[in-house]
């Protein structure tokens, strides 16, 4: 799932601002990164988080729609970050709470972007981190084709109401 404001001009699956801001927790400012939720409520949930930590709620709280699409996505090479193995063979020791750590979460999706053939990680959403089922899809689009056409395609799903 993917979701942008209601109404945008931009196409869900541009990619021209991927990867820019400086506070994502999968990538540094600069690496082009591409964000899918798992499902609706880890969608919901992880912009609403954004919004409390990023900007807060004040006391009246504005409402933002969003566009929500579900995104289907065709890549060779995931990693799975949701998975104890997969978190030890890399020498990352301790569980999923590590990755609350954004400079953690930073160095290993840098890591494995540098030295592995993984062209996305599944990572666990930070708003349901003790369900390994809720996930985020983080894709490298530096090691993805330019046209997100021949990888992904997206359908309009629906649209929310987030706020008063």
């Amino acid at each position: 799932m993917r979701h942008i404001p209601a109404g945008s001009r931009l196409d869900v699956l541009d990619t021209r601002f991927a990867g820019l801001a400086a506070d994502n927790r999968w990538n540094e400012a600069g690496e082009p990164t591409f964000y899918l939720a798992g499902d609706l409520g880890v969608a919901l949930a992880e912009y609403a988080r954004h919004l409390r930590d990023d900007v807060g709620f004040s006391s009246t709280p504005t409402a933002h729609e969003r566009a929500v699409y579900q995104v289907a996505v065709e890549v060779q090479a995931v990693l799975d970050l949701r998975e104890p193995r997969v978190r030890s063979a890399i020498g990352l020791a301790g569980g999923r709470r590590r990755f609350l750590n954004r400079a953690v979460a930073r160095a290993t999706a840098h890591f494995l972007r540098q030295t592995t053939s993984a062209e996305a990680l599944l990572v666990p959403s930070i708003a349901f981190l003790d369900d390994p089922s809720r996930w985020n899809l983080v894709l490298f689009l530096d090691k993805l084709p330019t046209d997100t056409s021949s990888f992904m395609r997206a359908t309009y799903y629906r649209t929310v109401r987030i706020g008063a």
